[in-house]
């Protein structure tokens, strides 16, 4: 990310909060719900994607978020390496100079190398050691995972990785971040969901409490002793030890960004429309278009916020410094 796109940023936040406006900065897009893995504590691959939409409305999508202030998307399923029409919608988004995250589980992106290398970050998912990983995920998807980071690196793409915290691999920190030195990537921590992505169902996988805090606090000393392979910021590990209880945070989402989902409904936060909650909010971008859409959210405070990329997110819109500063270094690729 350049300078002048961070300097753009910083202005449209200043104005967003001066001016009490909705200006979409940042986007996460599902632009699939079809998924090649049937992780544990997922069922979006259940979803039907018959009215996902096309890539030319992506296309018209993409251009009036520019116009109207958009610096980031961050692509996300399903399973975005999906779509055959990934590479066009990257090269779209370049000609429109937005800085394109992709978020994949992995699995096929060993074939789609010369597509990932258009974005401009890549983050795949990492549970820990291989029975961890596959038992969670599907058998030989870590395998998979860490053939296609290799396959990056050489290729000289900078990838991460994202660590849900489970009940599975909450005693496994010392694993992931040993692998992550290994590889010299960077990983994001966050816990997972109460309830199954897509549904009310409790989650199976939620972890212990106490053994969550151990984890997390384990993360939190490594930070604090400059581990530099952790992406979270301080502040927001500190706001992610108080889960699973009820805890608020400064929200931006519905204010500096927001959500797309496959079909083209916006939403303002994404946590809050895959748990069904009553404070979500949307609006079909198909009938009402971008504009409307944006100017029409509402930020819905929640004490329910756990997404580290989100959490993040509403400490930088927060003018919070540490924040402030990760969301530099996660969009440098740093």
């Amino acid at each position: 990310m350049n300078k002048s796109t961070i300097i753009s940023i910083a202005k449209n936040f200043l104005r967003a909060q001066i001016y009490r406006q909705n200006i979409p900065i940042v986007v996460s897009w599902a632009i699939t719900y079809q998924c090649n893995a049937r992780c544990q504590y997922c069922e979006n691959w259940s979803y039907p994607h018959e009215q996902e939409l096309r890539l030319q409305e992506i296309m018209a999508i993409m251009d009036d978020l520019a116009t109207m202030g958009t610096a980031v998307i961050s692509l996300t399923g399903g399973e975005p390496l999906l779509r055959p029409d990934l590479g066009e919608i990257l090269d779209h988004a370049a000609r429109r100079k937005i800085y394109v995250s992709i978020n994949t589980n992995g699995l096929i992106a060993q074939t789609r190398i010369p597509v990932l290398k258009k974005a401009d970050r890549i983050t795949l998912s990492f549970d820990g050691p291989q029975a961890i990983h596959d038992a969670i995920r599907g058998r030989g998807t870590h395998d998979l995972v860490l053939k296609a980071v290799e396959s990056l690196i050489r290729e000289g793409c900078v990838p991460a990785f994202n660590t849900v915290l489970t009940r599975m691999n909450t005693g496994h920190v010392d694993d992931i971040l040993k692998t992550a030195r290994q590889y010299n990537v960077k990983v994001a921590f966050q816990p997972v969901s109460l309830c199954l992505l897509e549904s009310k169902k409790e989650n199976p996988l939620a972890p212990i409490p106490e053994d969550y805090q151990a984890a997390i606090h384990k993360i939190i000393t490594a930070k604090r002793k400059g581990n530099p392979h952790i992406l979270n910021s301080l502040a927001g590990l500190d706001h992610l030890a108080r889960w699973p209880k009820p805890t608020a945070i400064a929200c931006s989402a519905g204010k500096v960004h927001f959500r797309i989902e496959p079909d083209g409904l916006m939403t303002n936060c994404s946590r809050q429309f895959l748990s069904k909650s009553k404070q979500s909010q949307n609006a079909d971008i198909r009938q009402v278009g971008v504009k409307k859409a944006v100017t029409q959210m509402r930020v819905s405070p929640c004490c329910d916020c756990w997404c580290a990329s989100t959490v993040e997110m509403n400490l930088a819109a927060s003018f919070n410094f540490s924040g402030a500063m990760n969301m530099l270094k996660r969009a440098g690729g740093r």
